[in-house]
């Protein structure tokens, strides 16, 4: 559950289907300003990227590779702890 203004609400269920058309029209917006976003394929989160409009070049992704590397990791281990204890 997620708190907003205090109170709590249940988290939304948006397939990534659904998010594809949004996220490519915010694409076209945004990348000639060096912008871009995109959707893990592992996780389904979204991922900010900005962009070296020169040369394309990321100059910064947000999360960071590496963070969606140990969120991965985590979901993976958090799996195995959850059958080790049934």
């Amino acid at each position: 559950m997620t708190r907003i203004n205090g109170e709590q609400t249940e988290p939304l269920n948006i397939s990534k289907e659904s998010l594809a058309e949004p996220i490519q029209r915010i694409n076209e917006t945004f990348r000639p300003r060096g912008l871009e976003f995109a959707l893990s394929e592992q996780s389904g989160r979204v991922i900010t990227k900005v962009i070296d409009r020169e040369t394309g070049d990321v100059i910064r992704q947000i999360p960071a590779e590496e963070v969606l590397l140990v969120a991965e990791r985590l979901e993976e281990l958090q799996g195995q702890i959850i059958s080790l204890k049934a």
